[in-house]
C-alpha cells in the first residue's frame, strides 16, 4: 500500500486501474481490502482508490474520531491523487463519510453510491453503536466502559473515545 501524511497522520491507500476514479470508503474498522472484489471488478475500466481510515490497518491515528474528520481525510487523499471529480461509494460508516463529503464538496462528486448506511444518528442507532463499542472493548481487552456495562466495572481507557 501507498502512504500519504494528512493532518499529521499517515494514511495508507491503494490505487488500481486507469480511467474515471471510483473512491471506495469502507465502514467503521474495515480496511481498504474490504473492497477487494470491487477492485477486481472495476479496475479494468476505472481508477479504483481504496484506503484504511485513521487508526485502522496500516493508517495511523488516535481516537476520538469523527465522521467529518474522516471525510476531510478522504478529500485530502482525493486532492493528493490530483482527482477533480470522483465516483464515491460508501458502506456503513463509509456511507456517512461519503454523505458529508458529497454535501460539503458536491462539485467533487460525480456520483454517490451508499450501502447499509444512515443519514442521521437516531436513538436506535446510538444504542447499536454503544453495544458495538462494548463488544469491541471486551474483544480487544480494553475493558468495558462502566456506563455501557451497567456499572459492572472495568476500565475504558482509549476505547471510550471510539
Amino acid at each position: 500500500m501507498l502512504m500519504i501524511t494528512t493532518d499529521g497522520r499517515t494514511l495508507s491507500y491503494d490505487v488500481s486501474g486507469a480511467g474515471a476514479a471510483i473512491v471506495f470508503v469502507s465502514g467503521l474498522g474495515e480496511r481498504g481490502t474490504y473492497w477487494t472484489a470491487q477492485v477486481a471488478a472495476f479496475s479494468s475500466a476505472f481508477q479504483v482508490v481504496t484506503f484504511d481510515h485513521r487508526g485502522v490497518g496500516a493508517s495511523e491515528g488516535q481516537p476520538p474520531y469523527k465522521i467529518e474528520q474522516w471525510a476531510a481525510d478522504t478529500l485530502r487523499l482525493i486532492d493528493h491523487l490530483g482527482l477533480d471529480r470522483v465516483h464515491l461509494v460508501g458502506h456503513s460508516t463509509g456511507g456517512a463519510i461519503a454523505q458529508v463529503l458529497a454535501a460539503d464538496h458536491s462539485d467533487r462528486v460525480a456520483s454517490l453510491v451508499l450501502g447499509a448506511t444512515w443519514a442521521r444518528l437516531d436513538a436506535r442507532l446510538r444504542r447499536l453503536f454503544m453495544f458495538r463499542k462494548q463488544a469491541l472493548c471486551e474483544q480487544v481487552g480494553f475493558g468495558v466502559p462502566e456506563h455501557a456495562a451497567g456499572n459492572r466495572g472495568g476500565t475504558h481507557r482509549r476505547a471510550a473515545h471510539l
